[in-house]
């Protein structure tokens, strides 16, 4: 039996807390940063419900940084939540800070900070975007120790953890295995083949944790590993602990065997992967289009197979809010524009991954069709970007080769499972 030990730091949101000194007729308009009296007026909340002392700390507001005890609970102010994005009602962001704690006991505190917070997310019910974009970072240590980077890598799934969150294509929510795949379809389209072994992964891994924040597991952390995969949505209205994490809960890392046998399937992944982006590269179509109603420089859109699916530039949710997915003309050319697309972000060439833009394509196809196999059960309207037909082809290309494209099937079900 190991030990899992979860704390957690969630971003929320929150309303006048029924207190009229916090009403916007007393202070006209929501905190840039939330006071210091409305932390100690959350963490009262939190200390009544929960029967934890929940203190606040004084460095935010101009006192001298001092370290907090790792034993201890916090509300302090949330400063990446700008209050131009709040609706009506909203005051002010904080985060909620815990120590780590028993898988069961940091479950029960969450159920805990649940009830007392839950009268005062107000965007729940009118606006969820506001707390969609607020992070739920979850601290997690196994037997007092992170897990190996090497075989998080090559054993854990991220993929299957952050579907259907509203997090899908993040740039801080990149999987370990992201950098792997692109690797693989560069050395391909270049004539190369990567190899993937214990060597090349533990490379990207100290890689990767020289980057902290860039990707959803940071491995910087030291004597434990901090998660970014999931958002306040699944802390207030999410499964268990138990079953957010299963992807990581379910995995056995002292296991040669297992570990043997993740790394196969992620060579044979890559292989794959690569072998169809070199075969279908002619495929691919990066054309800019002039937008006479700007005055900027051409934009640079995505083609596959003829159709436009997604944009590197933010402009695209002005390209699809003249269009309802039917031919048009846009500027100089026709193109059709295919609706419902999110890909804005995933679609920039991000320094930190790297990656050609072909090899991005062909990664993004594969993580939509992962993307809507996961989500089913977690959001069943959950509707994977256009590329996902792209993605259905690899995955097929997998299946023919017997590689299974997703977790939990073939040989990987018969894998040993770490006993919590």
């Amino acid at each position: 039996m190991v030990q899992v030990n979860i704390g957690f730091e969630i971003e929320l949101v929150l309303d006048d807390l029924g207190r009229p000194e916090f009403s916007l007729d007393e202070i006209y308009e929501p905190m840039d940063i939330a006071s210091e009296e409305y932390c100690q007026a959350v963490a009262e909340i939190l200390s009544k419900e929960t029967g934890h002392h929940w203190k606040t700390s004084s460095a935010p507001w101009g006192g001298d940084e001092q370290p907090r005890d790792p034993t201890g609970f916090y509300v302090i102010p949330e400063y990446d939540l700008d209050p131009i994005d709040f609706v009506d009602g909203q005051i002010a962001g904080v985060e909620i800070i815990t120590p780590p704690l028993p898988l069961e006991v940091a479950d029960e505190l969450r159920q805990q900070i649940m009830s007392a917070v839950d009268l005062h997310v107000l965007d729940m019910e009118f606006d969820p975007q506001s707390n969609f974009k607020s992070g739920w970072h979850i601290n997690i240590d196994i037997d007092g120790c992170m897990p190996d980077p090497v075989r998080w890598a090559a054993m854990v799934d991220e993929y299957a953890i952050i579907a259907g969150t509203g997090r899908e294509g993040r740039r801080d929510c990149g999987a370990a295995a992201r950098s792997v795949y692109l690797t693989a379809i560069d050395a391909a389209l270049s004539g190369d083949r990567l190899e993937i072994n214990q060597e090349y992964l533990s490379n990207l891994m100290q890689d990767r944790a020289k980057l902290g924040k860039c990707f959803a597991a940071n491995f910087s952390r030291g004597t434990y590993l901090e998660l970014r995969h999931l958002g306040a949505e699944c802390f207030l209205r999410g499964d268990s602990l138990e079953v957010l994490l299963e992807p990581i809960l379910s995995v056995d890392f002292t296991s040669d065997a297992a570990f043997d046998l993740a790394m196969k399937r992620l060579q044979g992944r890559a292989d794959i992967l690569a072998q169809h982006a070199v075969l279908n590269k002619d495929r691919i179509e990066i054309t800019e289009v002039c937008d006479r109603r700007k005055y900027s420089d051409n934009e640079r859109y995505i083609c596959v197979d003829g159709a436009v699916s997604a944009s590197t530039w933010k402009e695209i949710k002005t390209l699809r809010s003249f269009t309802d997915g039917t031919p048009t003309t846009y500027g100089e050319r026709d193109i059709t524009i295919v609706p419902g697309t999110n890909m804005r972000e995933t679609l920039s060439i991000h320094e930190v991954e790297g990656g050609s833009p072909v090899a991005r394509i062909f990664l993004l196809a594969y993580e939509a069709y992962l993307h809507q196999q996961y989500a089913a059960h977690r959001a069943p309207d959950f509707q994977a970007p256009e590329l996902v037909s792209l993605g259905e082809e690899i995955a097929q290309a997998m299946m023919a080769e017997g590689v299974s494209p997703t977790k939990g099937s073939g040989a990987e079900a018969d894998m040993p499972r770490m006993e919590t």
